[in-house]
């Protein structure tokens, strides 16, 4: 008999459903730059009209040029300021790259539209620099766009914007990128780049903090405000200067400040890896890097809508016999003990606070979703756990395993005996025979 193990987890397809739900008619802005191959980019756009499909409402931005003041400041005076004899030249790339876009999204049967909807102003002569035709946006024509989305029509727009006076102006994609964002109050917004952004990250020295998640190839899944700060601070720290290319740390200063202001995600994405946007949206362990507030993720109590969600994460590890044998009725029993983990409110882990006396407690049924384990949240969930003994006036918190004491260990616990457990605990000591390893932690 052959024996086949679906490789999709079944949670990948759930969280399909419930993104699907969020994001009905809401706006995404897509940045794309324009040096990823002919293939790579068709790829690209055939999964936005899947998107659209999806009733969501697409505006792409095309990046063929970053110019602005920073990047000229940091290379030589002069260089990337845009002078008279080139601008053609760069209006028919930016242009060919959205031309070409259009036509693809023609073939998917999507309608999409290329216009003049933004106004813009020279920099002018900055510290003795002329910046010629390199320019910042001054306003969108919201409205305008408002209603092309509201249409399902798909704008795209280059990086170009035109003064009142009718004077071109070469504007910075990623900036471009943000200001939109902010002026449509998009839901997301994607930097899709041809070089692996989270790859050049990983040159980064990471610093040790739950600001930052990364999977077990060193790479940042996951970033918060907070985790931006900690990343470009420990590298000054340790280099002196940013050991990573100079539109980085640009881009990553100026995303945060966009999300202090527009408080939802933005997403940098491999334009090589197919499926990346697909994978980033759709399914909250993503393909990418995403950047996000404090609100992405959060420990709260257990409900009762929850039960069988917890119950399904720890079954595996039930089977394992990494945890206690326990039923939903078990569960149930003890829904007051246990606290939940929600990554974008959907629930990846659980960890049980159990009270025994007034001095103290033991955590268990400490419980990861697949995936989800090199992520840190076990980790966060034991951290929590701590704190809420603490302010519980508890003075000792147990822990009892067989696989995980060298991970207790690491997270401050220390091994102990079972004569240290509460006599109430001792008895169920016995009764489950499973000669359990005893740690604790000094609260």
């Amino acid at each position: 008999m052959n024996v086949f193990k679906h490789p999709i987890r079944p949670q990948f397809v759930r969280n399909i459903f419930s993104y699907m739900t969020r994001y009905r008619n809401q706006i995404f802005i897509i940045c794309i730059d324009d040096d990823l191959s002919e293939y790579q980019l068709m790829g690209i756009v055939d999964d936005i009209a899947l998107l659209v499909d999806m009733n969501i409402r697409i505006a792409l931005v095309t990046n063929s040029t970053v110019t602005n003041y920073e990047q000229v400041k940091s290379n030589e005076r002069v260089a990337g300021v845009i002078k008279s004899n080139r601008v053609a030249q760069l209006r028919m790339k930016s242009f060919d790259m959205a031309s070409r876009i259009v036509a693809r999204l023609s073939q998917n049967n999507k309608i999409a539209v290329m216009g003049n909807w933004t106004s813009a102003q020279g920099y002018g002569v900055i510290e003795g620099i002329d910046y010629g035709h390199a320019g910042t946006v001054q306003k969108f024509e919201t409205s305008v766009l408002q209603t092309l989305l509201e249409d399902m029509i798909i704008p795209v727009l280059p990086a170009l914007g035109w003064s009142r006076t009718g004077k071109e102006y070469i504007l910075n994609a990623y900036q471009f990128a943000l200001s939109l964002f902010e002026a449509l109050q998009a839901k997301k917004l994607c930097f899709v780049h041809g070089e692996d952004f989270s790859s050049q990250m990983h040159a980064l020295h990471i610093p040790q903090t739950e600001n930052i998640d990364c999977n077990e190839a060193g790479e940042i899944v996951r970033l918060s405000l907070r985790g931006v700060s900690d990343l470009l601070q420990h590298n000054k720290q340790a280099h002196n200067t940013l050991a990573v290319p100079t539109t980085y740390p640009m881009l990553l200063s100026h995303a945060t400040q966009s999300l202090r202001k527009h408080n939802e995600r933005i997403h940098f994405l491999s334009g090589l890896k197919d499926g990346a946007i697909l994978i980033e949206i759709f399914d909250n362990l993503g393909a990418g890097t995403m950047l996000y507030t404090d609100e992405f993720e959060s420990i709260r109590p257990m409900t009762p809508s929850d039960i069988e969600t917890v119950y399904r994460i720890m079954l595996p590890l039930i089977e394992r016999k990494i945890l206690l044998p326990r039923t939903l009725h078990d569960i149930k029993q003890d829904v007051n003990s246990y606290f939940v983990f929600s990554v974008d409110d959907l629930i990846q882990g659980a960890v049980g606070l159990y009270h025994f006396n007034k001095s103290d407690a033991e955590i268990g049924a400490l419980a990861v979703a697949h995936g989800y384990e090199q992520l840190g949240l076990g980790k966060k969930l034991v951290h929590f756990a701590i704190k809420t003994a603490r302010d519980r006036s508890y003075t000792r918190l147990f822990a009892l395993t067989t696989k995980t004491g060298d991970w207790f260990e690491q997270l401050g616990f220390m091994q102990g005996s079972v004569a240290m457990l509460p006599r109430a605990r001792q008895e169920q000591y016995v009764t489950q025979a499973r000669n359990s390893r005893v740690y604790y932690y000094q609260l």
